[in-house]
């Protein structure tokens, strides 16, 4: 059984060595999981809910008799099904230590949609569709490195540019296949679409409030620049019709980047109901090459209202069509709003 994996903001690019793996003595395993018990208590959304004191008791008498890591995480992916937490996970030696709670199994990805991501189409892509644009933009797997997520969401906006033209009625934006990623470059490559000012809003368990904002050519978190473009080659378009489209498959940052559009004006969306994966993660490094994305925080549109998933204005589940896009009933859709709103 595999399982969809969504990642809001942090992308692991990790090479562990596989001597990583190796027999540990329980003094390192204890350094681990003293490690890991201190930040689910002290950063988890859901820290309230458990007993920590108890549970890290519980915890040691089971693995008493573990001797390597490996045999510890499927220990804590109990925990994070006892918090209901399907976000968090463990990165141990290239293998993912996730809830089996409220996961996207591929099996349940509907035909058409798994189909597309295993021909290769989660790909930006952008083109023209007579005098309406058409933008793709699938799952990111930037680095956090400012650099390349500048250089990332110049080049998707320099593809906006290629086809731009001065009398496109409206622009579709399709996030069916996007289920995460950063979603910086996303967002900073359609700037031009967005006015200035927050989009959305973190609130972790004790109400502490961050925003994410858009200012000029910038995407902040709180006061700290994240990425800039170099160039905006596009003119502002914030008041051009967007239809944008959702699927199952749309999670984490994918679904974010919906929320930044949510109260634009001029703006539908069409398709599902979003994967649900609406939380922000932070990445914490643990010792001996661990690596562990928390979920801290709920996600909050620009009004403060929190959102478990995007829902559509216009619900179409059937009729994805990757391969002839004027064929695709979402699109079709999509086109007759432009043209007749």
């Amino acid at each position: 059984m595999k399982q969809l994996t969504f990642i809001i903001g942090c992308i692991l690019v990790i090479t562990v060595a596989k001597a990583q793996d190796q027999r540990k003595p329980n003094d390192s395993i204890k350094v681990l999981v003293d490690s890991t018990f201190t930040l689910f208590e002290e950063h988890s959304l859901y820290s309230s809910q458990m007993d920590w004191i108890k549970r890290k008791k519980a915890f040691y008498r089971q693995a008493k008799a573990a001797h390597t890591f490996s045999e510890v995480f499927p220990m804590f992916q109990t925990i994070f099904d006892e918090l209901q937490d399907h976000h968090s996970f463990f990165w141990f030696n290239n293998q993912k230590y996730a809830s089996n709670y409220g996961q996207l199994d591929e099996s349940n990805i509907r035909k058409p949609l798994m189909e597309a991501m295993e021909k290769g189409e989660a790909i930006h892509t952008v083109k023209l569709l007579g005098d309406i644009g058409y933008i793709r933009i699938s799952q990111d797997n930037t680095s956090d490195d400012f650099g390349d997520m500048q250089k990332a969401a110049q080049q998707i906006q320099d593809m906006i540019c290629e086809i731009h033209r001065p009398d496109i009625k409206g622009w579709i934006l399709d996030l069916r296949l996007n289920s995460g990623g950063n979603m910086y470059p996303m967002l900073s490559g359609i700037s031009s679409f967005l006015e200035d000012g927050t989009f959305a809003i973190t609130i972790d368990r004790k109400n502490h409030r961050k925003s994410w904002s858009l200012s000029g050519k910038a995407i902040y978190e709180g006061e700290k620049k994240i990425t800039e473009l170099q160039l905006q080659c596009l003119p502002e378009m914030t008041d051009k019709k967007i239809a944008v489209l959702t699927s199952q498959v749309t999670g984490s940052s994918g679904e974010i980047t919906a929320l930044a559009l949510r109260n634009r004006d001029n703006t539908i969306f069409i398709g599902e109901k979003t994967a649900g994966f609406m939380t922000s993660n932070e990445l914490f490094r643990l010792p001996f090459n661990t690596f562990l994305l928390l979920t801290y925080a709920e996600i909050a549109d620009n009004n403060g209202i929190v959102y478990k998933y995007i829902e559509p204005d216009i619900e179409i589940i059937e009729g994805d069509n990757f391969n002839e896009l004027t064929k695709d009933k979402k699109i079709q859709t999509a086109i007759n709003w432009i043209n007749h709103e």
